[in-house]
């Protein structure tokens, strides 16, 4: 089960979890009802990654927990795109199993913030980072969401303690997303985009098969509207980020970006309805609005 979980979370080789899972499945007549179903859950969440439909469904049913299978559909359908169904499903698993359970929590937190809705993703980070203030994710979840709501630039304390806490972390997740963190307070709060982005490449440079400060960099160059830094962001990602990637969607909108911004606005736009038919309406008019806009005009 070690070996399994290894795969998934460390290695991210998902097709090699789900042979370890199946080896283990086929003796799970004489193994206890908890160990199949976390098994069982580990391929359903790699099946997920890959977006294997036909097999995934047929293995979630197979769980005894109810509540289990609906977090695992949220899962499965917000890594399709469809933030609809994702969200059905994720708030019916939260519904039945009477508590806030972190994980669940933290997918609807993943489904808001895929549609740029970062009002309803504040509360759920808030809670989320201050029972686990150390944990990375959720620390990168309440930066952007203060962040991003942050129109008047008066959160800057509120930044900087994440910032300093998450800094105590030692490993190189850590790092590079305190990094990039650092990067997006001195471009916004310090209005200093030359110091921000040598820290960004500094961190690529550190860490160049991880994608955070490339989408940091894009997302920068984007505001800042640096064709330059852009390319540089988006030929780098292009490398690292394949669609299995929880970052693609991400990937996408910065590519997007770059065509509308070289002046390819109707390539950009198809893009757009190619990869991320699945969001909802809303999201996918204010990402072609922000296209236009940026799109240098005639």
């Amino acid at each position: 089960i070690r070996a399994i979980k290894k795969l998934y979370d460390e290695d991210r080789n998902y097709k090699e979890a789900i042979i370890l899972a199946d080896r283990v499945l086929l003796k799970e007549g004489f193994l206890h009802k908890n160990t199949v179903d976390y098994v069982r859950f580990l391929k359903c969440q790699a099946l997920a990654r890959l977006q294997n439909g036909s097999n995934f469904f047929t293995e979630v049913h197979k769980l005894s927990n109810w509540s289990e299978q609906e977090f695992l559909k949220g899962f499965y359908y917000r890594l399709a795109g469809k933030s609809t169904q994702a969200e059905e499903h994720l708030n019916a698993s939260l519904e039945r199993k009477k508590y806030k359970d972190p994980k669940v929590i933290g997918e609807l937190i993943r489904v808001y913030m895929q549609n740029e809705d970062y009002q309803r993703a504040y509360a759920y980070a808030e809670e989320n980072y201050n029972n686990r203030p150390g944990n990375i994710i959720n620390s990168n979840d309440y930066f952007t969401c203060v962040l991003m709501q942050d129109d008047d630039r008066n959160q800057r304390a509120t930044l900087d303690r994440i910032i300093e806490r998450l800094s105590i972390d030692p490993s190189d997740k850590a790092q590079e997303v305190a990094i990039s963190m650092k990067a997006r307070v001195c471009a916004f709060y310090d209005n200093d985009i030359v110091t921000s982005f040598d820290m960004l490449n500094e961190a690529i440079y550190k860490f160049p098969k991880v994608a955070y400060p490339l989408l940091t960099k894009a997302d920068l160059a984007v505001y800042y509207k640096d064709l330059a830094n852009l390319k540089e962001a988006v030929d780098s990602l292009e490398t690292i980020v394949n669609k299995h990637a929880q970052t693609y969607r991400s990937f996408i909108r910065y590519k997007a970006c770059f065509l509308a911004m070289g002046n390819h606005l109707q390539e950009a736009i198809k893009l757009i309805d190619v990869e991320l038919k699945g969001l909802n309406k809303i999201s996918i008019e204010r990402l072609k609005d922000k296209l236009r806009l940026i799109t240098p005009r005639k």
